[in-house]
This record gives structure tokens, sequence and C-alpha cells, in this order.
């Protein structure tokens, strides 16, 4: 007897959940065994309940197949209304895989219940979902000529795809041979994968995804204005996306790390550090009065002065709370998964856009998660690296725009080059960037070689424009070229091998006593730049599709970083479970077949993201970084070809059932309107310098709080009842500022914060080691610059709030103050080192026992 197809399949899907269903019923039977109180073959009552049930199910479902298979019974009149049932079924397959996956160990006191039920969720989800497909394809019917027909247009994507895989697999094997089970001896900067995604947060994306691409055809007609009443519907898109993104960043915990220091008495708030330090330095000179960067004094990230404009522009809103000004920074950073939209919208439709968006936000509130256990740069970190993911993405959002409309020459090519100058000055790597963005000129206007040197010419003033304006009025006198040659020698002097020492005056006292403490100079190895350069770009490859879910066990998110996998650390050895092996080779063909569907979409123009990210990675290489934080500007390109895999899938299917494979209408952008180049031009420029300006204009919203003053003028601020109860009369002081290392400073005091004795505070510089007695710390801006502060202290701590003025009397060591006392202008108070001493440079070093007593001999 011949078996029809609307038999056979019907048949044995129930056959399949008949097997299923058996199995289940034997898990249970097992994980149920020996209960206290058994009441039949060691099973308590619930358990052989449950176990009866799921063997009735069994054997009913085998019964319905064989009767179906058979011809004994008709499947139409067992088939719910397709209309609610798919959906239905959908959703309870959805709740049910999540369910399945999830640890029992969560439900806590329902710990047991959860071991019986996750196996019969597994079935249920495995159940639902493919009766929801068998549904769907009884209701649309399989179209195999139409999948043919799709299959054959659109053979350049597997094609692509094919030879994309080859590539990967070239470079996973160049990466086991050499990077693999690097060891710190032989590379520095060398971290682990960066912020992971979840496989939840995928299907979120692609319900999201799903949903807007459903919205999309339902709502919007054909032939019609895409807008929502008088605003473009992608204007609504991009604010909602932005400010769904940065509500949500902006609610994250602020976790404590390298970076940001924990909440240390007096003020229990938490401060930037190491290089956030330097950042908001740079931007607390302008708030006193002194300019961005001490008016160019300040050389440490002097080329990256954006930042530090923008957090100047910051305080000016959140004050001197850094909680609320990191809460700030996160809400303004949403801007990256709108932005994230509008490029995915633009190779593929608006449902990859906001799928994308979608994954990058929850990706990005994965990282400030991980911010405590991750070497990686989030939104609430005083860093460069996501305000440069930022910057990449647009600068790839205008290059692709410009390449759609090659006619729209003059603002785009304005556009495009002044922001790839705003780039730079946040991180150097997108400098690079530039010549690319001629050579994209003159690939568009190859034919036409006036526009194409009108347009070139162009690109230059555009990068000048806004260039310029910090160049000329930053007060260091420095040119574009020394500003970053200056960097260059510094990145030599840090990344690169030293035998020996480096030359005297490379290298601050500061870094020279940091590297004592982590055990002196590094002894690398020799290694020419061509293999260090690869193997640092070979470990941004790899790691950056390591970020893409390994795991479907729906664990905490520190969990999986810490317990699942070894890649999140530094110096992978390799290993891999044998569930991320899988995943990561599914990954790796979605990424492929994402690559290849952008290139059918928009050819060359939908590789862009993939050289930009290439691109910047190489950068990365040369100045032997790579890993952890270095990979946040430009691993997101992964995740967009890895959804724009997923909506290949997603055409591949809809072709199987006859559906169109793309919009059924086109979008509708805004006309080009066309003017006089002139005009466009000039106003371009002029918004540029514009924009430019904002960096120098820092040095001028303040005026000086301090004047220059010697350290005579500063002693007579100090209220003279507090100098007589201290019996220090001006002939002795004036005696002891007569000594060599002896200072008197007057500024305001950043991050004060006392540490305990015995406690290693984690705060770079010269608090790497835990001391026997407690101190306080702060840094003294003012007119003779920036200095850390040390006061040794008692077990109790004194009132400083941030930014307060404060007056300093102690000795200079190295690149700090050993502070004999700090003076308090609007208390009135003076604070002594304890025990006291007399005052007298060299401070001397306190000898302190357990309890906490000190004295000094």
């Amino acid at each position: 007897m011949k078996i029809t197809a609307s038999r056979f399949w019907p048949g044995t899907l129930l056959l399949l959940d008949a097997l299923g269903l058996g199995y289940v019923s034997l898990v249970i039977f097992r994980i149920s065994g020996g209960s206290e109180r058994p009441l039949l073959m060691g099973l308590s009552a619930q358990s052989l309940v449950l176990v009866g049930l799921t063997l009735v199910g069994t054997f009913g479902f085998l019964a319905l197949s064989l009767l179906i298979l058979r011809g004994k019974l008709s499947v139409e009149p067992l088939l719910p209304p397709p209309a609610w049932s798919i959906g239905l079924l959908a959703g309870l397959a959805i709740a049910c895989w999540l369910l399945a996956w999830t640890p029992p160990d969560y439900f806590k006191s329902y710990y047991y219940y959860a071991l019986r039920f996750i196996p019969l969720a597994g079935w249920l989800a495995f159940a639902s979902g493919t009766f929801a497909l068998f549904l769907f394809a009884s209701h649309h019917k399989v179209n195999k000529g139409r999948a043919q027909e799709y299959l054959q247009q659109n053979h350049a994507i597997f094609l692509v795809s094919a030879m994309t895989l080859l590539v990967i697999g070239l470079i996973a094997w160049l990466a086991s041979h050499r990077i693999v089970g690097m060891s710190p001896q032989e590379e520095d900067y060398w971290y682990g994968a960066g912020v992971p995604v979840l496989a939840w947060q995928v299907l979120t994306a692609i319900l999201s995804g799903g949903s807007a691409a459903w919205g999309e055809k339902k709502f919007l007609r054909p032939g019609t204005k895409v807008s929502v009443g008088r605003l473009p519907v992608d204007v609504v898109a991009f604010v909602i996306l932005w400010g769904a993104a940065g509500f949500l960043w902006s609610q994250a915990p602020i976790q404590s790390n390298f970076m940001v220091s924990p909440p240390y008495p007096p003020n229990f708030e938490v401060y930037p550090s190491a290089d956030g330090t330097n950042y908001d330095i740079a931007s607390q000179y302008a708030l006193i009065g002194q300019g961005l960067f001490n008016s160019g004094q300040m050389r440490v990230y002097f080329e990256r002065p954006l930042y530090s404009a923008f957090l100047f522009y910051l305080h000016l809103l959140a004050g001197q709370d850094f909680t609320r000004l990191l809460n700030l920074q996160a809400f303004l950073y949403g801007v990256f998964p709108a932005l994230a939209y509008l490029l995915g919208k633009n190779l593929h439709s608006r449902g990859t856009g906001v799928g994308l968006a979608v994954l990058l936000t929850l990706r990005g509130w994965n990282g400030l998660e991980t911010g405590g256990v991750l070497e990686n740069s989030t939104q609430k970190m005083l860093l460069t690296e996501f305000p440069a993911a930022i910057g990449l993405a647009l600068i790839l959002l205008l290059a692709i725009r410009w390449a759609q409309q090659p006619q729209n020459r003059w603002q785009l090519a304005g556009w495009l080059s002044g922001c790839i100058g705003l780039g730079g000055f946040v991180r150097p790597h997108l400098l690079f960037l530039l010549p690319v963005g001629i050579l994209l000129a003159i690939a568009l206007y190859f034919r036409r070689k006036r526009i194409a040197a009108a347009v070139t010419g162009f690109m230059l003033l555009a990068y000048l424009a806004v260039t310029m304006p910090w160049l000329q009025f930053n007060g260091s006198g420095t040119s574009l070229i020394s500003m970053y040659l200056w960097r260059v020698q510094a990145i030599i002097n840090e990344r690169f091998d030293w035998t020996l020492p480096p030359p005297n005056g490379t290298l601050a006292p500061r870094q020279i006593a940091s590297l004592e403490i982590y055990g002196g100079f590094p002894s690398l190895p020799s290694k020419p730049l061509t293999e260090f350069a690869l193997d640092h770009f070979l470990n941004n490859l790899a790691l950056s599709a390591l970020a893409l879910p390994t795991t479907l066990r729906n664990l905490e998110l520190i969990s999986i970083v810490q317990k699942t996998e070894t890649f999140w650390m530094a110096y992978w050895d390799g290993a891999l479970s044998p569930s991320a092996q899988i995943l990561l080779l599914v990954n790796l063909i979605l990424i492929a077949l994402g690559i290849g569907l952008a290139w059918k979409r928009a050819r060359l123009i939908g590789l862009f993201p993939l050289f930009g990210m290439l691109a910047y990675f190489f950068i990365n290489s040369l100045v032997r970084t790579s890993g952890g934080r270095y990979l946040v500007p430009a691993d997101w390109v992964m995740i967009l070809y890895y959804i724009l895999g997923l909506a290949a899938l997603f055409e591949i299917a809809a072709a199987c059932f006859g559906s169109e494979v793309s919009p059924s209408f086109k979008i509708m952008d805004e006309p080009v309107r066309s003017g006089k180049p002139l005009w466009q031009g000039l106003i371009v420029l002029a918004l540029l310098s514009g924009i430019g300006s904002a960096i120098p204009l820092t040095s001028s919203i303040h005026p000086p709080r301090y004047e220059r003053l010697d350290e005579i003028q500063i002693a007579t601020k100090i209220e003279q009842h507090v100098l007589d109860q201290l019996s220090i009369d001006p002939a002795k002081l004036q005696a002891f500022l007569a000594q060599k290392p002896a200072r008197m400073v007057e500024g305001r005091a950043l991050y004060p914060r006392y540490i305990w004795r015995g406690i290693n505070p984690l705060i770079p510089g010269h608090l790497l080691e835990s001391r026997p007695y407690s101190r306080m710390t702060f840094v003294a801006l003012g007119v003779h610059g920036h200095q850390p502060v040390v006061l040794v202290t008692g077990d109790e701590w004194f009132p400083l709030p941030n930014a307060s003025d404060v007056i300093i009397l102690g000795c200079q060591e190295d690149e700090f103050i050993n502070a004999w006392g700090v003076y308090l202008p609007e208390t009135g108070v003076m604070h002594l080192r304890q025990p006291e001493t007399p005052l007298n440079c060299p401070l001397p070093e306190p000898i302190c026992d357990n309890n906490g007593g000190c004295r000094y001999e």
C-alpha cells in the first residue's frame, strides 16, 4: 500500500513524538527512583502518576501514527484551524524550549519538580514546534517551483558563502597553529573574547525583526510615503531604538573593575581609574578654566580631544556626580543600536535592522553586567572604545549611503570625511579610513575625472574644517603630524619588545614604578612585525566570532563567562565544549551566509562593514593589541552579518512557500534635492567647522579658578589661627618651603579615596600595593598641573567632597606629593598626617603593627 504525502508527514511526526515521549518517561523513571516514600518500583505517588501519564501518551501517539500511516484514520478532522493554532503552538514551543535549557538549580525550592518537568518541556517544545511547522506547510503549501527559481536567481549568495567558508577555514587553521596556547611570555596586550551574545537574545532579535517585517508589510502600502504622521518612519524607529537602548543601559548597575574604582570612603562614590582618569582630568582642566588638556600641556591622549571635550559637556550637565555622569553617557551611547538599524535597513530591510538593533542592545546590557569580570570597555567606563564603535558605524553608514546615492556627493562625501576626522579625535585608528574614503570617491566617479578630483579635494577640505579648530586653538602649538607622531612614538615605547629598559626620558617615573611592581620590564623574544601583527590580527578575528552563542543553556551571564568556556580569559588554550563546537560551526555558516546575502543585495557596498572591521583589526594588530576591550569598536560587524545570515534563512523559507523574498514594495527615500554644488559644499564645511569648534570652545567657557601664585602667596591663604594652633610661624614655614622637595600647592581635589590599611585597592599608579597604614588619596588639579596626593591617616577618615578646593603642604616623592597636611578652605580645617611628624622633608615612612598602631623610627 502506497503511503501518500498527506499521510506520511503527520504519521511520521506522531511516530517521532511517541518515541520522544517514551524516552522522556524512561528519563523521569530514572531520576525519580529512590523516593523516601515509595509507592511502587521506588517511585512516589506523584512520580508514578507522571510516568504513567507519559506512557499513556506514548502509546496514544504511537496508535495515532500507525492508524494514519495505514490509512485507517483521516488527518483533516484532527487539524485545528491554522489562523490561531500556529501562533499558539509556536509560542508554546518557544516557552518550552527556553524552559528545557534552564538548569534545574535555578528553580531553587522547586528543584526536584523542575528535574522531572524539564525533559517533558523539551519534548513539548519539539512536538508543538514541528506540529506548528506542519500546519503552516499544510496551509501555505510548499512551492517547489518558486524555491528552485529563488535558488537559481540567488546562486551568488551560496557561491560567495562557500568562498567565505573556505577563507574562514583557512583563518581557523592558521589560528589553531599560531594563536592557540599563546603564552604571556610571548605576547602582551593579549586578551580574551568580547561580550557574549546569548541564545535567548538571538531568539528575541529574530522575533523583533520578524514582527517589524510583518508590521511593515501589513501597514505600509506600496506607493505611499513611508512616514508616521509628518515624520519619516525611519526617524521614528531611530528615536525609539535610541531611547529604548539608552534607557535600558542607563539603568544597569555600575560594575567596579580596573577602569572604575569601587566606592571607597569618604564619599562612597565610583570614580574613574587608569585610562579613564586621564580622559577625565583632561576635561577637568577646562572646568577650572585652564583649557582642555591644560591648554595643551597635558600630553597623555592629547590626540583624542573629542572624548575629553564630550566629558566636559557631560560634566556641565551632570556635575561631579560620576554615577549620574555615567548613566547619562550610557543613555547617549544608545544611539549605537539606532545607527545599526539604519545599516541593516540599507543593506537589507527594516526587519533586519530592527533585529540587529535589538541584539546589539541586549549585548550592550551583557557588557554592563560582565564589566567586573571581563577585560572590556562598556558604556559606563570613561574609555574611547565604545564611542569608536559609534564612530565606525556612522562612517560605514555614510559610506554605504554615498555609494547608493553617488549623485548626492557633496553632502555625503563631506560628512563622511568630517566624521573620519572626528573619529580620529576619538581613536586614531579611524583616521586611516580617510584614504579608503578617497579611494571610494575615485571609484564612484572614475569615468568623470574632474568630479573625482573635485570630490577628493573637497573631502580633504572637510577633514581640515573639522580638525583645524582644535589644532589652531588648543594652546600647544602642535601640528597635526607631530601630534600623531608623538602618539606613535609612545606606542612604540610601550607596546614593542623591550630586552632592556627603554632609554631615559621615554617613560615616566610612574610607569617605571608600575612596571617594577609587576615584575620589571618584559623580556620578550624578538619577533618581526609581520609575525606579531599576524598573530594579533588572527586573535581579533577568532575572538570576534566566539562572542556569538556557544551554548543553548539558559545560564546566568556571569556563569556562562566563568564556567562554560575558556576563551573569555586571556591566552586561550583552544579548548571548546562539544556544544560550543557545534554552535560555532553554525555561527560561522550563518556569518558566511550573511556575507553572501550582503554581496547579492548590494555587491561591494554590502561588504563595506567587513572591510571596515578588517581595517580596524589590522591597525590594532600593528600596535600589538588584540582581544578584550580592543574588539569593541569593530566586532559588532560579525553580529551584523550573523543577522543577515538569519535573514537569508528566512528568505529561503519564504521562497519554499511561494512568498515574496523581499519587501512587497520599494522603500521610498526622500528624493535628492538638486542645488548649487558650491552652496552645498560651503554649508557642509561651515557645519563641520562649527562642530569641530565645540572642542576648543571648552577652553573659553569657564574663567580660571586658581591664580598663579608662588608657595609663599599660597601660604597666606591658610588662616592664621590654624597655623598658630599647629605652632607654625612664618619663618618656620619659609624654611620648610626653601627645601628642594617641599611643596605647597592649591587646587581641586579629585577622586578622594580613603584606603584602609592592608587593602590592595586595584587603583593604578601610586596605589598598586597594599600598605600597613591607612591613607587618604586624591588628585590635586591646579595651575601646577595634576599630581596624586597621599596623606597617611589613622583608622578614621575626614569629609572631603569630590572637586573640593584644597591646599596641600608636603614633600615631592617621584610623581606624587606625600602630604604633611591638607587644608580645606571651605571648612577652615587642616588635616594632618597621622601619626604627626615634624615639618621636614623627606617625610618618614610609618612603621605599623597588625593593629594599625604606627610610629616613626
